[in-house]
C-alpha cells in the first residue's frame, strides 16, 4: 500500500521509522510484526528507511523471538535516565516557549525541584511538567503565584499509578518480587545471582519456571540488565515504591 500511494522514486530523502514501546510486540516468526521486522532488518523493502526501536530491557529478546537476532555491532544502545541538567533544561524549555512570567529565582526553583523529583526517568519528566503546567495555568502563568507543592503532588502521584500499571498483571509474584528486590543493592547484582533467585521463587509467584519470572520482571521494568552481566531496578523510586508497598512473603523461598 505505501509503494502505491509513496513509491520509493518519489521520496525526497531517506526517512526514519520510530517504533516506541518495542517489547509490547507479540508472536513469533510466524505473525505480521516479523515479517515486516524482518522486512525492514534485512532492507527488502526497497525505501530509504531506517527503523529504530525504543523499549524496556527485553526488547532484544523480543526482537529475536519475532526472527530478528543478527543485529550489527553498536545496533543496540542502553540510553539510561537522563541527567539532572538535561532535566532542568527541559523544565526551562517548557517555561520559554509558554511565554511564562517568572524571574530566574522562581524558574531555577521550579526546574530543580522537578529534575530532583523524576529519577531522570522521561515518562516521570513528562508527568511532572504536566502538572507543572496545571499549576501555571491555575495561576494565570505567573510563576510566583503558581503553587510549585500541586505541581509535584500531581507528579507524584501519576508516577504511583505508574508504577502500579507496571506491578498490575504480576499480582501473584508481589511477594516474590519484593524479596528478590530486597537482596539486590543499589549498584545491582550479578544476572545469574538474579536468575538463580527467580527460580527458586517462580513457582510460589504463579510462573512455570525463573526465567519466565526473570523476562515478566524484564518487561515490566522490575529488572534492567545492564550489558556487563549485573542486573539492577533501574528506577531509584520504583524500588522504593516497592520496597514500601508490597507486601512481604511470610516465609521467603529465598531464605536460605
Amino acid at each position: 500500500m505505501l509503494r502505491e500511494f509513496a513509491p520509493p522514486q518519489d521520496w525526497p530523502g531517506p526517512a526514519i521509522l520510530l517504533i516506541d514501546e518495542a517489547q509490547g510486540m507479540t508472536g513469533d516468526m510466524s505473525n505480521g510484526e516479523s515479517s515486516l521486522l524482518k522486512a525492514l532488518h534485512e532492507g527488502r523493502h526497497g525505501f530509504p528507511l531506517t527503523a529504530v526501536l525504543s523499549g524496556l530491557s527485553d526488547t532484544l529478546q523480543v526482537l529475536r523471538a519475532l526472527g530478528v537476532s543478527r543485529l550489527s555491532e553498536g545496533a543496540a544502545h542502553a540510553l539510561g535516565p537522563l541527567s539532572a541538567s538535561e532535566c532542568r533544561e527541559a523544565v526551562a524549555a517548557l517555561l520559554s516557549r509558554h511565554h511564562v512570567k517568572g524571574g530566574a529565582e522562581d524558574r531555577a526553583e521550579w526546574a530543580g525541584a522537578i529534575a530532583n523529583r523524576c529519577n531522570g526517568w522521561p515518562q516521570h519528566l513528562h508527568n511532572y511538567l504536566a502538572g507543572a503546567a496545571r499549576a501555571l495555568i491555575d495561576a494565570g502563568g505567573d510563576l510566583a503565584l503558581a503553587e510549585l507543592d500541586a505541581a509535584l503532588e500531581h507528579g507524584d502521584r501519576t508516577r504511583v499509578n505508574y508504577y502500579n500499571a507496571r506491578l498490575a498483571g504480576l499480582a501473584p509474584a508481589h511477594g516474590a518480587i519484593r524479596s528478590i528486590l530486597s537482596r539486590i543493592p543499589d549498584a545491582g547484582l550479578l544476572t545469574g545471582e538474579v536468575m538463580a533467585m527467580t527460580q527458586r521463587a517462580a513457582s510460589g509467584a504463579g510462573f512455570d519456571s525463573g526465567p519466565q519470572l526473570y523476562q515478566a520482571l524484564l518487561h515490566a521494568g522490575v529488572l534492567h540488565e545492564d550489558g556487563a552481566l549485573r542486573c539492577h531496578c533501574p528506577i531509584p523510586s520504583f524500588r522504593r515504591h516497592i520496597l514500601d508497598t508490597l507486601s512481604a512473603e511470610p516465609e521467603s523461598p529465598l531464605d536460605p
